[in-house]
């Protein structure tokens, strides 16, 4: 069995004030889940926080993370993730854009369920599109929240 790790991708990342700096970001994450993922042929990826550069992230950035795991996606490679402390939602009641792109099946964000101040890890489930960790093949994979 093969995965592929990457963390601190940071989409959307602007360095340097130069306009392109958000596409460069994009084409260095494209050409790692090509090069060591899709060509290695992976059997999942691990992404394991900050994923995005800011929390409000522009249509832009949205597309770039569309483009990319659209294709693991079509090549039958499952991305299992996290949130870090770039990617979180503002407070509770609010959605974060990676719990947005697990309800459209591009990837399982994992996290524990909170009950009465206990951290439980629950099984993946596609009909609720949530869990503490998830089986794939004959790995068992948990994930937590960034608790800062």
């Amino acid at each position: 069995m093969k995965f592929l790790h990457i963390s601190d991708v940071h989409l959307g990342c602007t360095r340097y004030h130069l306009d392109e700096s958000p596409r460069d970001f994009f084409d260095a994450w494209f050409d790692v889940i090509q090069k060591y993922g899709i060509d290695e042929d992976v059997d999942f990826v691990i992404m394991c926080g900050d994923f995005f550069h800011k929390r409000n992230v522009p249509p832009e950035t949205m597309n770039y993370a569309f483009a990319g795991l659209s294709l693991l996606k079509s090549k039958g490679i499952p991305v299992v993730s996290i949130e870090g402390n770039h990617d979180q939602k503002y407070n509770d009641n609010d959605y974060s854009w990676l719990r947005s792109l697990s309800n459209w099946n591009l990837l399982y964000l994992l996290e524990p369920t909170i009950k009465e101040g206990e951290m439980i890890y629950e099984e993946w489930s596609d009909e609720r599109k949530r869990g503490g960790f998830i089986d794939i093949g004959h790995a068992r994979i948990f994930g937590s929240d960034w608790f800062g």
